[in-house]
């Protein structure tokens, strides 16, 4: 198993598993993103991979304008409406 605990309250690891659950675990984790809004998803991908050479202000206004983007779809409206019904979300990347 592998010990990181003081980056737990950090939010950088959100979850430690015995090395035998590692495979198991990592492929619900594909499976609970991918089941998520296929814009928001691929949005969130490039905003991570875009701001790791920004300033903090630079990836807070890419995350801004990002968010717009992905606000301004079909599927955030989904989302937010099976949210709020409290019923699942079918998203159709629009």
């Amino acid at each position: 198993m592998v010990r990181c605990r003081s980056k737990l309250p950090l939010g950088l690891i959100t979850k430690v598993v015995e090395t035998e659950a590692l495979i198991s675990d990592t492929e619900n984790l594909i499976h609970e993103i991918l089941s998520q809004a296929p814009i928001a998803v691929r949005m969130t991908w490039e905003a991570i991979h875009r701001g790791m050479n920004l300033t903090l202000e630079e990836s807070a206004l890419l995350g801004a304008d990002y968010f717009g983007l992905v606000a301004s779809t079909e599927d955030f409206l989904v989302g937010t409406n099976a949210f709020l019904e409290k019923t699942p979300a079918f998203f159709r990347g629009r």
